[in-house]
């Protein structure tokens, strides 16, 4: 009586229509009102008893991925996410509007955005004063930088959160790299056009893995490329 009344309430977070085509491919009864989690979930459970079709929906994923992106920009994603996986952290100076802002970070992943951009996701660090330990270095916040804002980057390994000195060296450090990069912003102004654009590379900065590229946790087909002719590590 209700339901005719008031008909039956539509879910909150419906599938998208490429969860209901697969669905309905591997024969899936899917019950009504049902909302994107439970598909998940049932389409999950037809995958588990036959692994084979979630590896051939990966790999379908992935070249569509390709298609849309370009395979130099799925490695050099990837080439991020490696860092990430090996705890490595990043002296940075990037532009935020008119801006140059210097950080020491540590790089937690990497993905592409849906406007094609690689954004890093990272958390500043920064010194802290405990009141039982004394000075530590922490998490302030955390930030998410593009890849083709980077001004100047450099790769270093993790810092124990009671190793202040090296930390503050390395705080230093950009610190002083920023007040170069303004300088050489107000005397040249912004480049005219990228390394990409005289190379042919794919549209974001190829340097963006500069101070990476040796790095024994970076490897693929673009690990060597031409990241170092963009930004200079002194």
């Amino acid at each position: 009586m209700l339901k005719w009344l008031f008909g039956s309430r539509p879910p909150a977070d419906p599938p998208t229509e490429k969860q209901l085509r697969y669905a309905r491919k591997l024969g899936i009864t899917i019950p009504e009102n049902t909302d994107k989690a439970i598909l998940s979930q049932l389409i999950g459970q037809v995958e588990s008893r036959d692994p084979s079709l979630k590896t051939k929906r990966e790999n379908v994923k992935e070249k569509q991925r390709v298609r849309k992106h370009g395979q130099d920009k799925i490695d050099e994603e990837a080439q991020w996410q490696a860092l990430a996986d090996a705890e490595k952290w990043m002296l940075v100076v990037f532009t935020r509007g008119k801006s140059k802002v210097a950080e020491v970070v540590r790089i937690n992943g990497a993905d592409i955005s849906t406007g094609g951009k690689i954004k890093i996701e990272t958390e500043v660090m920064e010194i802290t004063n405990d009141r039982h330990a004394g000075p530590l270095v922490d998490v302030e916040r955390y930030i998410e930088i593009s890849v083709d804002k980077i001004d100047w980057h450099e790769i270093v390994d993790e810092v124990d959160i009671d190793d202040v000195r090296r930390f503050q060296k390395y705080y230093d450090r950009v610190k002083s790299r920023r007040r170069k990069q303004q300088i050489t912003f107000a005397i040249t102004g912004p480049p005219e056009k990228s390394h990409h654009q005289d190379h042919g590379c794919s549209a974001v900065p190829c340097s963006s893995l500069c101070s990476a590229a040796s790095s024994p946790s970076v490897s693929g087909p673009t690990a060597n490329r031409c990241w170092t002719e963009r930004f200079t590590i002194a």
